[in-house]
């Protein structure tokens, strides 16, 4: 007996395989795209990136390379505003 409306016995599995090829694609794709980024703060805490931590990604090119002015000009700011708070 063979109810209507749901694939037939043969290609069951194949379609469930085709639904959860999918739904890892774009889990995938959610998960590395730049827009959900600003959620990692959640999952690696900004006190967790210590010097060795950020050195550890700036290898693998995740870090936008800073200049050492710039890097000396943000820590001015930084103290700067730290003194005004």
């Amino acid at each position: 007996r063979r109810t209507r409306g749901t694939p037939s016995y043969l290609y069951r599995n194949y379609f469930a395989a085709g639904v959860l090829a999918v739904s890892v694609a774009f889990g995938l794709f959610g998960v590395f795209s730049p827009r959900f980024s600003k959620y990692y703060e959640v999952i690696e805490p900004k006190w967790r990136n210590t010097e060795s931590d950020y050195d550890q990604r700036n290898l693998l090119g995740l870090v936008p390379q800073k200049t050492e002015q710039q890097l000396k000009e943000f820590t001015e700011l930084q103290k700067k505003m730290l003194s005004d708070r």
